[in-house]
């Protein structure tokens, strides 16, 4: 395990701990079937023209859910929600911090100030852009699901060599451009 606020620390296995109960409660099918769950609407996109443009664009969970299974967009809607907890306050019961097995220091590392719950989900495909958090804060990131590539990139690394050649990336798919093309590259 890693401990410095340079690098990355990974915990592998926490989804299989019978002890972690979002492990078996936000599996797909238990979020769907769940009715405190899947009643929550979560922001799944901004508006994009008109009155509301940039406002959020909510739906009900389970109503994504039917979406993501069944979608082939070439840029799907992502569920991005910072206030899931006030949506569904079970889901902060079933979520906790996997601190075992990880050094107490690691933890002294985490500002309890900056924003520290997101709950995120999209299908094959979707994600965000290639970023640094803004607001630089630490995160506890789960896949629950499925598989999720992350690119981790050392501070010292000039932005110009993390973000590439602007020809690589593709309108409205820049996350897997930067995967396909950049990140490979520059490895």
């Amino acid at each position: 395990l890693v401990t410095s606020a340079d690098e990355p620390l990974l915990v592998t296995g926490v989804t299989r701990c019978k002890q972690w109960g979002a492990g078996t409660a936000w599996r797909l099918d238990s979020l769907y079937m769940s009715p405190e769950h899947a009643g929550a609407e979560f922001a799944v996109g901004k508006e994009e023209r008109g009155p509301n443009a940039g406002s959020p664009v909510r739906l009900a969970l389970k109503d994504y859910l039917q979406y993501m299974l069944a979608q082939e967009d070439s840029d799907p809607l992502y569920l991005f929600e910072s206030d899931f907890v006030e949506q569904c306050p079970r889901m902060l019961h079933e979520y906790a911090v996997p601190t075992d097995n990880i050094d107490d220091d690691v933890l002294d590392l985490y500002d309890p100030c900056a924003p520290s719950r997101w709950l995120l989900i999209g299908p094959r495909g979707s994600g965000s852009d290639v970023h640094q958090d803004p607001a630089g804060s630490a995160a506890w990131n789960v896949c629950v699901n499925g598989t999720k590539r992350w690119v981790f990139v050392h501070p010292s690394v000039p932005t110009a060599d993390v973000v590439g050649d602007s020809r690589h990336y593709e309108e409205h798919r820049p996350v897997l451009s930067y995967v396909s093309h950049t990140a490979l590259s520059n490895v």
